[in-house]
């Protein structure tokens, strides 16, 4: 079975919203990053810069350090993150740098409720609460609005993002079809009226070779025009042999603005080239072979062959109005544009003739997808006496044209011990598909805060979503052709109550839908999945600090999953179930004028609990009971050497479950070290960065029929120069 704003005005009084101006008396942290911090930024609902610079946070703009306390995710709205009824995790861009995160995956390995490095493939692909997340499921958001539309898409360089941000739970009722874990949510780096200039020079394990650089600043005098520009290029190998993990990422952007209206315009382009889905044996890695263990680094495809090439274009505009005080409009368009084209070997297990051979066969795919995106929405900030609301309604639209074309074919058998490479080898069309998908959302959503102290929220949403998939033989025959109309609706209600000393007990309740593609053995389409989540949690923001402490309890249950139709073998129906429950525990903080931390653990029971499989009731996802983190960073300038800065962390996860018909496909629980060591002088900074420093060999995922090894240990060192 497959798995707030500024203003708001009374009728006829005004209130002021002065949660600014609390945040801006709050003890900040010293600043690592003092230029980029003062950066203002827009985002999918843009704010005008002047709002966003200098201490003032903004849910579209950088954060100092590693605690926000603001967001738009979850609610569309610039948003204290203490009034918000949902699990919401902000990893800032200081977290990522601190961290040498140099993907998405990388920079949520600190994040509960996250599993995020559970597959080496080139894939960004996670699992939130139990949950898969990925492009293909609608899982990936960049400035609020959706970013791919397949399992291949979706990857996005860390460094061109302010932040990234994981909406724990069903997220339908304000961004329509996606998977009931949740949503990841990157906010990419905008124009800024202050001047700032960085570049990075990095040189590291597998000889790997990268410089940076990012500028921002106004254009005219009066700062109504600014603009942004990030690069990267990074030249490198792997842990595998004739491994390939090479990217050049270019991101311009343009801001204008006047008293009411901000309008901006940016786009960019990502070329990936990278080691293909390499993986290895169950015998001779996960299991034991009499001829010992298969290396970590031993290339089991062919040079030839394997590649994954991958082009990434997109071009997007955010305006905002402010018609008055208490309304605003904002639009925002994206229109994204991915190429792939990737070539690579399969293997299985080794003959158990001589444990040593091993037979394969090769895959290519070509693949184009191109999405628009759209959001409009109105927002109306008022009160009537103590109660203030904050009011949302909009429309979304997101427009898919998805093409792949398929080839299989054959190549030798190797020696899994001693390989030998360039066999000859074929690849052969065997199929064209053509996927085109529409999504038309009606959504509103009233925020009500009651006498300062009680918060609730609920919001609802209808969604019509269509989906036409066509697939061919190499000679023109129709294999599949199909259309399927799906509708939904969903919501979220939610209470927050503000108590003293920064304590914000919270609760919820929401739902999600996600289509099935595909038809029962009558031909008639299935019913999408559906979500339903209930959480509790407390979060803790003491006044005049920088900490933030959030636990939670949550559970999911996803309906209509496809499972066997026992009365006609080969086909699917949509009644099965998975139920994922478990507890969260998140703290972000400076402790001290010099320390600063970062702590989760998670407890997930995700299991199958409805089923046609009668072996499958009751097994377990393929999600760990246990997996926390420990990141601690501690400033030396007032012990030693001013300017030196120190970091460690540690990754723990427990066994990876095997599934009930791979009885013998347990991944052993794993333990890795991190390690940061950073020196400021001046406009100079010098760091060196470690991960996995015990260079554990372990399994990133239960082995089936192939085991997947995590990566090994890397140590990078980087230069940077800000002015």
């Amino acid at each position: 079975m497959s798995p707030g704003a500024a203003d708001a005005v009374t009728l006829p009084e005004v209130v002021v919203d002065t949660a600014a101006e609390e945040l801006a008396k709050k003890t900040k942290k010293k600043s690592k990053t003092e230029t980029a911090s003062q950066a203002s930024s827009t985002g999918a609902q843009p704010a005008k810069p002047s709002e966003t610079s200098g201490a003032t946070e903004s849910a579209y703009g950088p954060v100092d350090g590693y605690v926000a306390t603001r967001s738009a995710t979850a609610t569309k709205t610039d948003t204290p993150l203490i009034e918000t009824p949902q699990s919401i995790s902000v990893i800032t861009a200081d977290q990522i740098r601190d961290q040498d995160a140099t993907t998405l995956a990388a920079a949520m390995g600190y994040t509960a409720g996250v599993l995020s490095d559970f597959a080496i493939t080139p894939v960004e692909n996670v699992r939130i609460r139990g949950f898969d997340a990925n492009a293909g499921y609608g899982s990936y958001y960049r400035d609020g609005m959706r970013y791919g539309a397949g399992y291949y898409n979706g990857r996005q360089e860390p460094y061109g993002l302010e932040r990234v941000e994981v909406l724990k739970g069903p997220a339908s009722v304000l961004y329509g079809a996606s998977a009931p874990g949740g949503l990841i949510n990157s906010v990419s780096k905008m124009p800024t009226e202050e001047e700032q200039h960085e570049i990075n020079v990095s040189y590291g394990t597998n000889n790997r070779k990268e410089v940076s650089t990012d500028h921002g600043g106004a254009l005219t005098e009066d700062g109504s025009l600014s603009y942004r520009f990030t690069a990267l290029l990074r030249d490198s190998e792997t842990d595998i042999d004739f491994g390939q993990d090479d990217r050049l990422y270019i991101a311009p952007a343009l801001t204008w603005h006047d008293d009411r209206t901000t309008l901006t315009v940016l786009g960019n382009y990502q070329r990936d080239e990278l080691s293909s889905f390499i993986s290895w044996p169950v015998t001779g890695t996960l299991l034991p072979n009499p001829n010992g263990t298969i290396s970590p680094e031993t290339f089991l495809g062919d040079p030839a062959i394997n590649s994954y090439n991958v082009d990434t274009w997109t071009t997007g505009a955010f305006l905002e109005h402010k018609f008055t005080n208490w309304v605003k409009f904002r639009q925002s368009v994206r229109y994204y544009e991915n190429n792939l084209n990737t070539r690579y070997v399969q293997v299985g297990d080794v003959d158990t003739a001589d444990y040593s051979t091993l037979n394969r066969r090769t895959r290519a795919l070509h693949e184009d997808t191109k999405l628009f995106t759209s959001d409009s929405n109105l927002q109306f900030k008022f009160a009537t006496g103590t109660i203030e609301h904050t009011l949302l309604a909009g429309t979304d639209y997101v427009w898919i044209d998805r093409r792949r074309d398929t080839d299989a074919g054959t190549i030798g058998a190797i020696d899994a011990f001693d390989p030998d490479y360039g066999l000859s080898y074929t690849l052969v069309p065997i199929r064209h598909d053509v996927q085109r998908m529409e999504q038309f959302g009606v959504y509103v959503q009233d925020q009500v805060k009651i006498a300062k102290r009680l918060v609730i929220s609920g919001a609802g949403r209808w969604d019509r979503a269509e989906d036409d998939t066509n697939v061919a033989s190499p000679a023109g025959v129709t294999l599949v052709d199909s259309h399927q109309t799906d509708r939904a609706f969903t919501y979220r209600i939610g209470a927050v109550f503000l108590a003293d000393y920064g304590l914000a007990p919270f609760v919820s309740h929401s739902t999600s839908f996600q289509p099935n593609s595909g038809s029962d053995y009558l031909g008639n389409p299935h019913d999408p999945s559906e979500g339903t989540q209930y959480e509790a949690g407390l979060r803790f923001q003491p006044d005049g600090s920088n900490v933030s402490i959030t636990a939670t309890y949550f559970h999911i249950a996803q309906t209509n999953v496809l499972t066997t139709d026992t009365a006609h073998l080969g086909s699917s129906i949509a009644t099965g179930e998975v139920t994922s429950q478990g507890f969260e525990f998140e703290a972000k903080g400076q402790l001290t004028h010099d320390l600063s931390v970062i702590a989760a653990y998670a407890y997930t029971d995700a299991t199958v609990t409805k089923s046609n499989t009668p072996e499958e009731l009751g097994s377990r996802f393929y999600t760990p009971y246990h997996v926390a983190s420990l990141w601690v960073d501690y400033d030396l300038s007032t012990l030693a050497v001013e300017g030196l800065r120190v970091g460690g962390g540690l990754r723990y996860a427990s066994d990876v479950p095997a599934r009930y018909n791979y009885p013998d496909g347990a991944a052993p629980g794993r333990t890795l070290y991190d390690a940061a060591i950073t020196y400021e002088q001046d406009d100079w900074i010098f760091s060196i960065n470690g991960r996995n420093l015990t260079d554990e060999t372990y399994f990133v995922t239960n082995c089936t029929t192939t085991c997947f090894y995590g990566p090994g240990r890397s140590v990078v060192s980087t230069v940077t120069r800000r002015w």
